[in-house]
């Protein structure tokens, strides 16, 4: 079995087929190796292989914040706003108005039959 032990910070993928660029989503987490190192635990986007990188304990986390955010999974932060009282109470309203309740447990006593809409015909 080839073992290959990967130091550093890479910033693409180390499969010389493949060196796509890691982003931060690759980056799956870390392991302890001993005392002052640890195995950060790296995903390639394109070719799916999985690496063990060596780093220093004080490197893990940084290294994850150094890498780009992935271009296609960063979507602008919907900013929302408080919920106002109009639509507390239009929400309010409209629970009221049907009984959500026993529209959600009809057909679900023992022997009962299936709504209309349900029925094979």
């Amino acid at each position: 079995m080839f073992h290959q032990t990967i130091y550093g910070t890479p910033r693409c993928c180390p499969n010389r087929l493949c060196r796509h660029e890691f982003y931060r989503e690759s980056h799956l987490g870390w392991m302890p190796k001993s005392e002052v190192e640890a195995y950060a635990i790296m995903r390639c986007p394109k070719c799916k292989d999985t690496f063990a990188v060596v780093q220093l304990l004080s490197m893990v986390h940084s290294y994850m914040e150094r890498l780009p955010p992935d271009p296609k999974k960063s979507h602008k932060r919907h900013i929302s706003k408080p919920i106002t009282t109009k639509e507390i109470n239009r929400v309010r309203k409209k629970m009221d108005s049907e009984n959500v309740f026993t529209s959600l447990n009809d057909g679900m006593k023992p022997g009962a039959s299936p709504p209309p809409e349900v029925s094979d015909q």
